[in-house]
């Protein structure tokens, strides 16, 4: 998302608003008392963006909340303004006589100072950075407490404190071992299911570690965002990108969920390092060297140093 323009993120989002609410986009045009040319720009990334009057409309007939998409307008449409003319910087002005000399017109390039103090808060990277900045200004929380008051979807990252010597490089630290993400309950299961929470989510990770053969969950923490949906995987991108978290990258397969008798499949990376006999992954498949596993740890911390990471709050 964070590499896609505001025009092709505000058309994501509406087919995906649409595809959640099982409306065709005549049904939505019909609804909207729209007609069905104005209702396909909207969704094509290809077109300019809607007025604020047809999004308002189409937010309301899909039950959406409308402040994010206003807010991929309002990026749309300064993308859209800030796109260059087709007359060049140079300009060729011919003057009309016996003989055509062709009259060449330099503009001065402007001051680059304009380019470095420049900033638009509402560019799709700028957007996913502040979310970023926020979730990690926040609050450490034990994790056990989750369950008790985090009743919201959101974005989440998990840190470790212990002395388990694998994850020494980054124990104390402000380097997240897991990030993850709790969308909302949409569509037509809105209506009938709770609503799914980060504290539900962190709950069902401190069992995992509850029932590991080398990890207390008493040594790990948490940080915690309430976010809208729309912009949980470009930030959840965005910190796995800046910060490599080892179990979402090397050693993945923490977040797994047990997949039931049904299914017989090899454990994950990590199940094989760290799942004790108590937990659902033994009796799945082994298909790791636990010591290559280490090994493997070993250099991711080695490939991804990080420095200056000590926790102030």
């Amino acid at each position: 998302m964070g590499d896609q323009s505001g025009r092709r993120q505000l058309s994501h989002a509406l087919n995906d608003l649409l595809a959640r609410s099982g409306m065709t986009k005549s049904q939505l045009a019909s609804d909207g008392n729209l007609s069905r040319t104005t209702v396909h720009a909207a969704f094509s990334p290809d077109s300019p963006p809607p007025s604020d009057r047809t999004l308002e409309l189409i937010a309301e007939k899909l039950n959406a909340d409308p402040v994010p998409l206003r807010n991929l307008l309002a990026i749309a449409r300064n993308e859209e303004a800030a796109q260059p003319r087709e007359d060049s910087v140079i300009r060729v002005v011919a003057e009309q006589s016996e003989r055509i000399r062709p009259i060449y017109r330099v503009e001065t390039p402007p001051d680059p100072r304009l380019r470095k103090y420049s900033f638009d808060p509402l560019r799709p990277e700028n957007l996913v950075r502040s979310v970023v900045q926020r979730l990690r200004a926040g609050r450490v929380h034990e994790l056990a407490e989750a369950a008790s008051w985090a009743k919201k979807p959101g974005i989440y990252a998990i840190f470790y404190t212990g002395d388990n010597w694998l994850y020494a490089p980054v124990s104390g630290s402000a380097i997240p071992l897991y990030v993850g993400a709790v969308q909302s309950a949409s569509g037509a299961g809105k209506a009938y299911f709770k609503q799914p929470t980060v504290g539900q989510r962190l709950e069902e990770h401190r069992r995992t570690l509850e029932q590991s053969r080398d990890l207390d969950p008493r040594d790990f923490k948490f940080q915690v965002l309430f976010i809208d949906d729309l912009f949980m995987g470009a930030t959840i991108d965005e910190l796995t990108a800046e910060f490599k978290p080892l179990w979402n990258t090397t050693i993945d397969g923490f977040g797994n969920r047990n997949p039931g008798k049904a299914r017989r499949l090899p454990r994950s990376k990590w199940h094989e390092l760290h799942a004790g006999p108590d937990s659902w992954a033994a009796a799945l498949e082994s298909r790791w060297d636990r010591e290559d596993l280490m090994e493997q740890v070993g250099h991711h911390f080695e490939a991804w140093p990080h420095e200056d990471t000590e926790w102030t709050r």
